[in-house]
């Protein structure tokens, strides 16, 4: 029965895929960087493997329903071409609403540019920067993780302003151990193998544009009982002719696990319009009393542009009397 589960979600998600309607024109690209650098460490792939981390808002919402304590988040990016970006994230369960609750804040800045006339003289200073204030919600249902997000956007293009509204949706199952014999030979042990899938940046347009849809399928499993492989297969719902921004995008995760303290992250992507194929990162995890803090790093190299730097840190905590 899970195999015929796997098949079935596998032909669902790639039929989807294939129906999918381009649209010519894309807005608040901003929403595509990666916030997180533990998943960045892993190149992105964390659509399967987000159950119960605030890590999951981002990238597959339907990861806050399994959220089990008081989540606190800090993130920032040292970005390309002196644009920085920060992220602040928080999520906690909430018995009343029997699931899990959730909000994000992204802030891109990018340093004023001076706007030159003809003869060299500076004659304006213009100022950009953008803004993604989101609300999520995350519940089990009969075993399935399912979740969603409404994220209000803001862009300031000089003296333009522009402001939008888009949804995520994403849903979750995990797996029981299970086993393959292969080639009546050799029995390989399946172990916390799980699929994710979500639909990011479904909106109103941005001004003239369209929000950067995309739907992704994702896989994990344990290869070792230390070491977890992630894929994730992303689907772009729009085009761009100059660009291969429209094709699949792969992203391979790996994290090695070194006794729930420090956890070694590598990455690998495949068929993006700008490359920064290898991802390296790790993390730290220190306990004290009820509450856990991680320090995350994750480091990219882009092939004809900068390299990037982001950290990380979350608060994990069982009550609100440790903030007393």
């Amino acid at each position: 029965m899970k195999k015929v589960l796997i098949i079935l979600f596998i032909f669902l998600n790639f039929k989807l895929y294939s129906s999918s309607k381009y649209l010519d024109i894309k807005g608040a690209n901003f929403l595509k960087i990666g916030v997180s650098a533990k998943v960045e460490g892993g190149a992105g792939a964390f659509t399967s493997i987000g159950s119960g981390d605030i890590n999951s808002i981002h990238y597959n919402p339907a990861g806050i329903a399994g959220v089990s304590n008081i989540q606190f988040q800090f993130s920032t990016l040292d970005w390309i071409d002196n644009v920085s970006l920060n992220y602040l994230a928080f999520s906690m369960p909430n018995k009343k609403l029997e699931g899990s609750i959730s909000s994000s804040l992204i802030f891109l800045y990018l340093s004023p540019v001076d706007y030159y006339n003809s003869w060299g003289e500076v004659i304006d200073t213009m100022s950009f920067y953008n803004l993604a204030l989101s609300f999520g919600y995350g519940r089990i249902l009969k075993g399935y993780k399912v979740g969603g997000n409404l994220k209000l956007v803001y862009e300031r293009i000089h003296y333009k302003n522009l402001l939008g509204l888009a949804f995520d949706f994403g849903a979750l199952y995990e797996f029981e151990d299970f086993s393959i014999n292969l080639f009546d030979k050799y029995l390989l042990i399946i172990r916390e193998f799980s699929i994710g899938t979500s639909l990011k940046n479904i909106g109103t347009k941005i001004g003239a544009d369209y929000f950067p849809t995309s739907w992704t399928i994702g896989y994990s499993f344990k290869i070792i009982k230390e070491l977890k492989l992630a894929v994730d297969i992303v689907k772009p719902i729009y085009t761009f002719e100059s660009l291969i921004d429209s094709d699949y995008k792969v992203n391979f995760g790996f994290e090695y696990n070194f006794k729930e303290i420090f956890k070694l992250r590598l990455g690998y992507r495949v068929n993006y319009d700008i490359p920064n194929n290898f991802t390296l990162g790790f993390g730290v995890h220190t306990k004290y009393k009820r509450s856990e803090l991680i320090v995350d790093y994750a480091y990219a190299a882009y092939t004809y542009l900068e390299k990037t730097n982001r950290i990380s840190l979350t608060l994990k905590t069982k009550e609100w009397r440790f903030w007393r």
